[in-house]
């Protein structure tokens, strides 16, 4: 049920989400490596990656003095992402992963507290220990809370802003965005499977030094950097700070190291088995597999940038400010319910505006038909009396109007029964001397050569009713035969 459920988020997730290009970008002294994905929702894909060799001048010690080569080097690898990818974003977006000897990192102990107050302690701590004024740094940390000791560990880390600001100078005039800014161990830690190994102690051998971390459920908790000069001296310090570190971790953070990952980028021999042998914890080489990207060692920090969660809440270290950028902008599910809420708020807007447009116009409107029925019923009223002779007229001409149609139709009437009347006479052989109106009806004169033919005349009027009854005197229908009579047809 749960697996079906995060698949169904998944799916949401790559509708509702817009795709764009994030790339992780690895700022070395000699070159910058840079690799680009996109991402849509949960899901990422690498477009590309690549290494551009910088003049030796243009940064050192990581500091960058001429942003123009690096930007040149960006601009080279953005250029081999297809360009369909930019349909929809003309913004990509960085993470940085710089060097932790630009940082200043602390573990600390605090008892139970509430949000507020464990934030005013971790400033407090800070500002102690900085080694610059705290208005000149960024401080992120993480906090890991303990239930058994109802303590909470915490990991502070700092940037100077001057140094934050070096890095942004590569951006000036392009329309890229920073998002967030690492450093390299917490972009190689990516690519350790932390559901499998909760727990586990990472070492990053290099020129600057050994550089330790220590993860739990996914978050950093302690993290070191200690110079160091021979193979001989690495040996010891990584010996020692190892055993340090576990000791710390079992006696305050009451869980055990699962495992220990060294990238040995100066291939130091007999480094892994030493500390395999001095601790008894499972240590391996840092291989993240053997697929063809990441045969290159120098892309691994990028390759790891890249991957950083953008799709949901993140707790993960991020040493670039809200006001450069960063942090609060980073979470691409406030990013585009930000987006939404703007669409939602114009459209209501424009909604709200041709609606109060249309409402005053019809508004409008009605107030000048109001002021028209007015004005012309005051003209009515001025011209009724004026008008009241001609209306008189015109109720006269209408009852005559009427009498003649209703005349009219008398008329159709009984020109249609004196028809019938013909004849049945006709056929029944009864002559029609004349027919002339009466108070009851039709009175007319008739002949017949028998009295048989009267008698089915009268009968075939009644039954037709064409007429309600045939009156005839008894003494016209005395003869049998050549009969005239005086007949009244009763309508």
């Amino acid at each position: 049920m749960k697996e079906a459920l995060e698949k169904i988020l998944r799916k949401i997730s790559r509708l509702v989400f817009p795709k764009f290009v994030l790339v992780g970008l690895d700022i070395q002294d000699k070159h910058i490596a840079g690799v680009a994905t996109l991402r849509h929702g949960d899901k990422i894909s690498v477009l590309s990656s690549g290494i551009y060799d910088v003049p030796e001048a243009s940064i050192e010690h990581g500091e960058i003095s001429d942003p123009v080569p690096v930007r040149t080097g960006i601009k080279a690898l953005l250029g081999t992402v297809p360009a369909r990818h930019f349909k929809f974003t003309v913004e990509p977006v960085f993470v940085l992963s710089i060097p932790s000897h630009k940082m200043y990192t602390e573990t600390v102990v605090f008892p139970e507290m509430d949000a507020e107050e464990l934030k005013n302690a971790v400033m407090l701590k800070a500002e102690a220990s900085l080694p610059w004024p705290i208005e000149d740094a960024h401080i992120d940390w993480t906090s890991t809370y303990i239930p058994e000791k109802e303590e909470h560990i915490v990991f502070i880390v700092a940037v100077n802003k001057k140094t934050i600001r070096n890095y942004l100078q590569i951006t000036s005039g392009e329309r890229w965005r920073v998002g967030a800014i690492e450093f390299h161990i917490l972009s190689l830690a990516k690519f350790v499977d932390q559901a499998s190994v909760p727990s586990f102690i990472f070492a990053l051998i290099d020129e600057d030094g050994i550089e330790f971390a220590v993860f739990f459920k996914g978050v950093v908790v302690a993290h070191f950097l200690h110079p160091v000069a021979g193979e001989e001296e690495a040996t010891k310090v990584l010996e020692g700070k190892i055993r340090q570190l576990t000791s710390f971790v079992e006696s305050n953070l009451k869980f055990s190291i699962e495992r220990i990952f060294v990238f040995d980028r100066v291939n130091r021999e007999g480094v892994i088995s030493s500390i395999r042998t001095i601790t008894g914890i499972p240590t391996q080489p840092f291989l993240p597999d053997s697929r063809p990207a990441y045969s290159d060692p120098r892309l691994l920090i990028a390759h790891g940038a890249a991957f950083r969660p953008y799709a949901a809440a993140d707790i993960s270290i991020n040493l670039i400010p809200s006001e450069f950028g960063g942090r609060y902008q980073e979470n691409l599910s406030l990013r585009t319910l930000n987006l939404w809420i703007k669409i939602l708020f114009v459209y209501t807007f424009s909604f709200l505006l041709a609606f109060a447009g249309m409402f005053a116009f019809l508004k409008y409107q009605n107030a000048t038909l109001n002021r028209d029925i007015r004005n012309q019923s005051a003209i009515f009223e001025r011209l009724v009396p004026q008008s009241q002779p001609v209306i008189d007229e015109a109720q006269k001409f209408n009852a005559l109007v009427d009498a003649f149609r209703a005349a009219k139709n008398l008329q159709t009437v009984a020109g249609k029964r004196i028809g019938a009347i013909a004849k049945i006479a006709a056929e029944t052989g009864v002559g029609i001397t004349s027919l002339s109106s009466a108070n009851e009806g039709i009175a007319g004169v008739f002949t017949a050569a028998s009295r048989d033919s009267i008698l089915e005349f009268k009968r075939r009027m009644e039954s037709q009713k064409i007429v309600t009854e045939v009156s005839i005197p008894l003494t016209d229908l005395a003869p049998e035969k050549n009969l005239t009579l005086n007949a009244l047809l009763r309508l």
